[in-house]
């Protein structure tokens, strides 16, 4: 805590590091009090995944995610989290970053074996042509290999991207609408974290004011990534987990997609309430990105606990 105050005084000044203090004082009490509750979930993980669920009502959309084996737990709880309030997709593939062990593997299929299943991104991509761009990104870097998982959702449209790290509130339910229009989506970032390398000013990805956080996005069918691919192609350079999110960001602005409602979807790692005009009671999604972490794990056990009464409610009644 110290050291991160120190480090913030040197970037922002102490007007700056005053201002996202209760954050910073937030965030680190949340991942001290995290810490038991992801050891425990972690420890009997494979019981957690087939633990009661009571699941919301189909959802029809196929819903993916790029995942890597140390993010395994928050996945499993995000998941079982989309598919009671959000929905139950017609697919929900777990896509691997090539580190997701065969145990692992097993345990997230076992959340739902008739919906959930773990690919890897040469399955999932299947014959969707990728450029050599792509390939070669994919060859030097696990970002390169969530670019074609998304690339290729628009074989499975309408689709949904989610990181493993979004948390469901009640009102996820709404969902339901936003998937069964036309217009694709994305979540609003609070700052461009796009490479610069990538953007220009001739055409309209280019723009920047509603930068895209390809944590969460959803396609209703496939998109050009011409524009993305051919800057992709010209870099000076490797590309770089930014190069990821320029790509998307390059590709969902040109094809004249909006936000999730801001006020509703919100991701911001700066601070720990929501975003402006956000109230918490009526988030519907959060993106808990790391430094937030812990945060998303004391969502966790409310939950499961509610789940397990839901479970028992729907058993004796019936």
């Amino acid at each position: 805590m110290i050291g991160r105050t120190l480090r913030s005084l040197r970037r922002r000044g102490l007007r700056g590091t005053w201002a996202v203090a209760p954050a910073a004082a937030s965030e680190t009490i949340a991942r001290e009090l995290a810490v038991p509750i992801r050891r425990a979930y972690v420890h009997r993980l494979a019981a957690w995944a087939q633990a009661p669920l009571v699941p919301a009502a189909p959802l029809d959309v196929s819903v993916v995610s790029f995942v890597q084996e140390r993010d395994v737990p928050e996945l499993v709880a995000s998941a079982r989290c989309f598919l009671a309030r959000a929905g139950t997709p017609r697919e929900f593939v777990v896509v691997s970053d090539g580190t997701i062990t065969p145990q692992s593997a097993s345990v997230i299929r076992s959340i739902r074996p008739d919906v959930v299943s773990v690919q890897s991104p040469a399955e999932y991509v299947g014959r969707h042509e990728l450029h050599p761009a792509v390939r070669s990104f994919m060859r030097g870097s696990p970002w390169g290999s969530k670019l074609a998982t998304i690339m290729a959702m628009g074989e499975r449209a309408p689709a949904l991207y989610v990181d493993s790290d979004l948390w469901y509130f009640p009102r996820a339910a709404e969902l339901r609408t936003l998937c069964a229009g036309s217009l694709p989506l994305f979540l609003q970032d609070i700052a461009p974290y796009l490479d610069p390398r990538m953007l220009r000013t001739e055409a309209p990805g280019d723009v920047r004011a509603k930068p895209v956080n390809a944590g969460m996005l959803f396609m209703p069918g496939p998109l050009d990534w011409t524009l993305s691919l051919s800057r992709l192609d010209a870099l000076d350079g490797d590309p770089i987990g930014d190069s990821e999110q320029a790509a998307v960001h390059l590709t969902f602005i040109g094809a004249g997609a909006e936000p999730f409602p801001a006020d509703r979807f919100v991701i911001n790692p700066r601070r720990a309430s929501a975003q402006d005009g956000a109230r918490p009671r009526d988030v519907a999604v959060r993106h808990y990105t790391r430094p937030q972490r812990g945060l998303f794990w004391l969502h966790v056990p409310r939950f499961e606990l509610k789940q397990r009464r839901n479970a028992r409610v729907g058993a004796s009644s019936t």
